[in-house]
């Protein structure tokens, strides 16, 4: 997957850095988001509110509908993951 062309929505330094950290693991397969057999791993907040991203549903009690909502790191980790799909996706791959 070619993650260069993934445009990084944030503004705040700590966001964008959430955001990139989550690209850069999917990328390269990082345990936090795959297990050994390269199918997705949810057991951490991280990864459990990318691969709702990558599946474009919304998580639990946060919808991320609000402005306090979308300031949360998880509303970074969830928004690599809709960047991955749709990059996953123009390449012809599974999004």
């Amino acid at each position: 997957m070619n993650t260069t062309y993934i445009r990084n929505p944030f503004r705040d330094p700590t966001m964008r850095g959430e955001f990139d950290a989550m690209v850069v693991a999917f990328r390269d397969k990082h345990k936090n988001l795959f297990r050994p057999d390269g199918s997705p791993h949810y057991g951490n907040g991280w990864a459990a509110n990318f691969w709702a991203g990558y599946r474009n549903e919304q998580r639990g009690f946060y919808k991320f509908r609000t402005r306090s909502d979308r300031q949360m790191i998880a509303y970074a980790s969830y928004r690599a993951g809709q960047a991955c799909a749709a990059i996953a996706k123009a390449e012809g791959g599974a999004a």
